[in-house]
């Protein structure tokens, strides 16, 4: 078995940030009816990127199921998508500004959380894949107009 050494004494560079999350911290912004915080300790980690792969299924933390998934965004597959209140962005946003405040940048997935009950509900495939497509791709330039690195 080979041993890791370190020599303290000789600088050889900068060491590459590896630490991350999945989700920011848990907090709210704009209320205080919530008992539990972990915001102060999240940003005194420095934690330098999050993403929100999934983070839906931490129950009402960061959005619950109300957040990053496109079925989130765009609950109403019925609705017109050039429209701008078919969208609903409340809870991406909070999470999102949330982290932000954190000091953490934002990986945005885009996609479905994983489903994995005996029933389906947002993983199923679309009824009409063009339109599925025009909702994406609004969705997508809106997340890089904002300046947020997206993830597919």
């Amino acid at each position: 078995m080979e041993t890791l050494k370190f020599n303290l004494d000789k600088k050889s560079g900068k060491f590459k940030i590896l630490n991350a999350t999945n989700g920011g911290p848990w907090h709210k912004r704009h209320v205080h009816d919530q008992w539990r915080s972990n915001f102060a300790d999240y940003k005194a980690a420095r934690i330098p990127y999050s993403r929100n792969h999934d983070s839906n299924l931490s129950g009402t933390v960061y959005g619950g199921p109300y957040a990053h998934d496109i079925t989130a965004i765009f609950p109403n597959f019925d609705a017109d998508p050039e429209n701008p209140d078919s969208y609903d962005f409340a809870c991406t946003d909070e999470s999102i500004l949330v982290t932000l405040d954190a000091g953490t940048k934002t990986f945005f997935r885009l996609g479905q959380t994983i489903e994995h009950q005996i029933k389906k509900h947002g993983t199923i495939p679309p009824k009409d894949f063009k339109k599925w497509a025009v909702i994406w791709s609004i969705l997508f330039v809106i997340i890089i107009t904002v300046g947020l690195t997206v993830l597919i």
